[in-house]
């Protein structure tokens, strides 16, 4: 999340708005977040996982913790609410290098 920030302005001069999504209850990220959270978008609560469930990141191929915590999952959604781009980084792949995510950010919305 931190090396995002660093290339968050990347994100918005494509017209992209960085979401997290995480199972934390909500006062452990409030406090999280004004302390060392990221700059960028929004993180969002999921402490019922029914975003992680709605976008399949429970999966033992994308979760260290299958069922329980969303993985590294990242996705393009459309206005539309529709995934156009989704890549899996995990669970054994915790780093995933900045140029590789806007490259194919990039690449999905044709800039």
């Amino acid at each position: 999340m931190r090396d995002l920030d660093q290339i968050s302005n990347q994100f918005t001069d494509m017209n992209v708005l960085l979401v997290s999504i995480t199972g934390d209850q909500l006062q452990l990220l409030a406090d999280w977040t004004k302390t060392s959270g990221p700059k960028y978008g929004k993180v969002v609560s999921d402490q019922g996982l029914q975003v992680s469930r709605m976008y399949d990141m429970l999966g033992a191929d994308v979760s260290m913790m299958p069922g329980t915590a969303p993985g590294h999952t990242f996705l393009l959604v459309n206005r539309a609410g529709i995934i156009v781009w989704r890549a899996d980084y995990g669970p054994y792949n915790m780093y995933i290098p900045n140029n590789e995510i806007i490259a194919q950010v990039r690449k999905t919305l044709g800039s």
